[in-house]
């Protein structure tokens, strides 16, 4: 008999906020989060664009607390090395 596992938003939550801290530490420098709609304004593009983008795996993103991040500064190197 299996019993169905139940974790918490706060769970959730406390995990997100250390794959992040860790995620900075390992870039040397602090991150800049964005969500969808900061990722969206920050290119200058639709929010749709960008969960498409997500979807086949073409832009850089993080998936935390179950929500989908970016860092602003992956975001910056992404659209440079795609004009090349």
């Amino acid at each position: 008999m299996r019993l169905p596992l139940q974790i918490s938003d706060e769970f959730y939550e406390t995990v997100g906020r250390r794959v992040a801290s860790h995620l900075a530490e390992m870039l040397g420098r602090p991150a800049e989060w964005l969500t969808v709609a900061g990722a969206a304004a920050h290119l200058k593009t639709t929010e749709n664009g960008i969960r498409a983008l997500v979807k086949r795996q073409r832009i850089p993103h993080h998936r935390a607390a179950g929500r989908v991040l970016f860092d602003r500064a992956e975001l910056d190197t992404w659209v440079r090395s795609e004009s090349e």
